[in-house]
C-alpha cells in the first residue's frame, strides 16, 4: 500500500514538473515572438548587414491601411541610400516618412503606381534603425511581391554592400 502511495506521488511531481516545463517553454516563445498570436504578421530577424521590411509578412483585409517599415542593419557606416520599391496595384502607397536612422535626413521619394522611388541621406550612420515608414492602403484581395530594387548604400562616394531581404503582403 505504501508502495502505491509512493508511485502515485512520483507520478504527480513528474506531471507537475512536465506541465511546468511545456507552460515555460511556451511563455518563452510568446515572450520573443509576441505576433504568434495574432496571425497578422511574420517577424524576419533581420541579417546582419542588410537592408528588409517589417514586418516582411502580413495579411490584412481589404480597405485597410497598414504600414511596412524599410529597416537596416549595418555594421559599416552609410550617409545615403536609393533604391526602388516595387509592389502590384493590390495596394496603394499612400505616404512616405523618414526613418531615424539618419539624422538630419535630407529624404526624396517619389510614389507612382506600382513604385516608390526613396533616397535619403544625412549624417553617417551604423547599426540597426528604420530608412523609412510607408503607409500603404489594400485595395483588393491577392498577393503581391514588395521588392526591394537596385538597392545601393555609400559612406561618402564608396559603396557599401548589404543584402536585401524583401516582402510579401496578402490582402484578403
Amino acid at each position: 500500500m505504501k508502495k502505491d502511495k509512493k508511485k502515485k506521488k512520483i507520478i504527480l511531481i513528474l506531471f507537475l514538473v512536465l506541465l511546468l516545463i511545456f507552460i515555460l517553454g511556451n511563455a518563452t516563445i510568446f515572450f520573443f515572438f509576441p505576433d504568434i498570436l495574432t496571425g497578422n504578421t511574420i517577424k524576419t530577424i533581420s541579417a546582419s548587414n542588410s537592408v528588409y521590411l517589417y514586418p516582411s509578412e502580413i495579411k490584412v483585409d481589404k480597405d485597410k491601411n497598414f504600414v511596412i517599415n524599410v529597416e537596416i542593419n549595418s555594421s559599416e557606416e552609410i550617409n545615403k541610400v536609393q533604391f526602388e520599391l516595387d509592389y502590384s496595384n493590390i495596394i496603394n502607397a499612400v505616404k512616405v516618412e523618414q526613418g531615424d536612422f539618419f539624422q538630419q535626413a535630407f529624404p526624396v521619394t517619389s510614389i507612382n503606381k506600382g513604385r516608390i522611388v526613396l533616397i535619403s541621406a544625412g549624417a553617417s550612420g551604423r547599426g540597426e534603425g528604420s530608412l523609412f515608414r510607408i503607409t500603404f492602403n489594400s485595395i483588393s484581395s491577392g498577393t503581391t511581391n514588395l521588392e526591394i530594387k537596385n538597392f545601393k548604400a555609400y559612406i561618402q562616394d564608396k559603396e557599401v554592400a548589404l543584402d536585401v531581404i524583401n516582402g510579401k503582403v496578402t490582402v484578403n
